[in-house]
């Protein structure tokens, strides 16, 4: 942040700062942080302390779903850095409401969302960054912007993509292109609608119509197949008294329900023998990783966030061993430059007392902070975030810096106990401890490819 306030250029100045609104939780437990208008200069110190408030019960923060709802031409791209870094760290949403615009400085804020949510025709547009009194780009500035991007898990493609258009001009984002840009992104739902600011009336809001028509497509497909509850099929709201009556309150906070991404088929196996790029997955399959850490200077430790992609593959565990298929997760956290791979598949060395074999890699850059990871004590399967989850039977061993194996008990009670939670819970918690003795959790989101992909590969091995 301080080489970005030294060295870069704006986008926009002057003008009214923007309208940042923080409003109640909605039905469904979400928070929304509507910015609405120009980005100026004063706007991150106003953003960081509305969002503040919003964090300021300790533990509770981590059962809040913040979205930021983002309606905006763009602005200065200083003040947009920093709310988009205040995101990042804070774990926040972006949202871009359907029929509304969000360009320049706007729609890089959106990206540092996790997830980034759209309405059913939202407006996003980028272009390079330039000084505004020369009207001239900057070389020095869109060097930093593209390693922003970069350290967003962004590629090349991506990157060429949002600095390719000068200042009078916007390249627009479509369905296709996040597809093929590795730009992931998810569906609001439940939707989102809000009526056009009047400080946005008088400004013209409707990109070229090619770019409307294919978010419609994609949006009529997403609301297809998430098929939401109609009041028709609703339970009636007597039965919903009986059933709160019956069923006593827990003392936790219910799941926020988060977007639903969108949804690809998974790869089969003769597709996975093929090298694949999780960025180029990113747009359908990315569920969410958390890595939790302990830091002594804040009781409620660290969070990071990135991603996981699910899918199936065909191993050969053993010369003259028939190929086997397996679950492989490919995870980053990009702002630890953290990356793991993680697999499991079914064992079938008769030596070996166990009935799968988790392996778990870590590619962890020099300049690691922890030094390194000294143990992987086992796995935990949990039903959601927030939950406590449940430990897996088996015996964990390193077998390189940085590698480990876990081998799950093949003793008959555990077997099923085993099974039933690989199949059944939707997160998986990898526990850590660094070089440094501090401890920490990498959970793993299932989603829908991660439950269709442990789906497939069961029913592979019989069980």
């Amino acid at each position: 942040m301080a080489l970005i306030g030294a060295a870069i250029f704006v986008l926009a100045k002057g003008g009214m700062a923007a309208t940042i609104t923080v409003h109640e939780p909605d039905g469904q437990g979400r928070v929304f942080v509507d910015v609405v208008g120009q980005i100026n200069d004063e706007d991150f110190k106003t953003f960081k302390e509305k969002t503040d408030q919003i964090f300021l019960i300790g533990a509770d923060q981590f059962n809040k779903q913040v979205i930021v709802t983002l309606i905006s031409n763009g602005g200065s791209m200083q003040p947009a850095w920093q709310i988009s870094d205040q995101i990042r760290k804070r774990g926040m949403s972006t949202f871009v409401p359907g029929n509304h615009r969000c360009t320049s400085a706007c729609a890089f804020i959106w990206l540092a969302g996790w997830p980034r949510a759209v309405g059913d025709t939202p407006q996003i547009g980028f272009h390079a960054l330039y000084d505004p009194t020369t009207r001239q780009e900057s070389g020095k500035a869109n060097a930093l912007l593209g390693a922003y991007l970069s350290s967003l898990g962004l590629g090349y493609k991506a990157i060429a993509f949002m600095t390719r258009k000068g200042p009078t001009s916007l390249e627009w984002l479509t369905p296709d292109l996040a597809r093929v840009l590795g730009v992931a992104l998810s569906m609001l739902r439940p939707p989102r609608t809000i009526p056009i600011p009047p400080q946005l009336k008088h400004q013209p809001l409707a990109p070229p119509p090619q770019v409307i028509e294919p978010w419609s497509k994609w949006a009529r497909t997403m609301a297809a197949q998430q098929a939401l509850p109609t009041p028709e099929t609703q339970q009636p709201a007597a039965s919903q008294k009986e059933t709160r009556e019956r069923v006593p309150t827990l003392p936790v906070r219910p799941v926020i329900p988060e977007p639903v991404p969108q949804q690809a088929p998974v790869p089969s196996p003769k597709q996975n023998q093929e090298r694949i790029e999780p960025r180029q997955l990113l747009a359908f399959l990315a569920q969410k990783a958390v890595l939790y850490e302990q830091d002594p200077a804040d009781p409620n430790g660290k969070r990071f966030f990135g991603w996981v992609i699910w899918r199936t593959e065909t191993v050969t565990t053993a010369p003259g061993q028939p190929p086997e298929l397996a679950i492989r997760a490919d995870i980053e956290v990009p702002e630890r430059k953290l990356a793991v791979t993680w697999s499991l598949r079914r064992n079938t060395d008769k030596g070996i007392p166990a009935t799968h074999v988790v392996e778990i890699k870590f590619n962890l850059p020099a300049d690691f902070p922890a030094g390194g990871i000294s143990n992987v004590p086992g796995l935990l399967m949990k039903q959601a975030l927030q939950t406590r989850g449940l430990p897996l039977r088996g015996l964990a061993v390193k077998i390189a810096n940085d590698s480990y194996l876990i081998g799950l008990s093949n003793v008959e009670a555990d077997k099923e106990y085993n099974v039933q939670l690989l199949k059944e819970r939707g997160w998986v918690d990898i526990p850590v401890v660094y070089n440094d003795k501090h401890r920490a959790i990498l959970a793993l989101e299932k989603g829908e490819p991660g439950e269709r992909t442990f789906a497939d590969a069961f029913k592979a091995w019989y069980q």
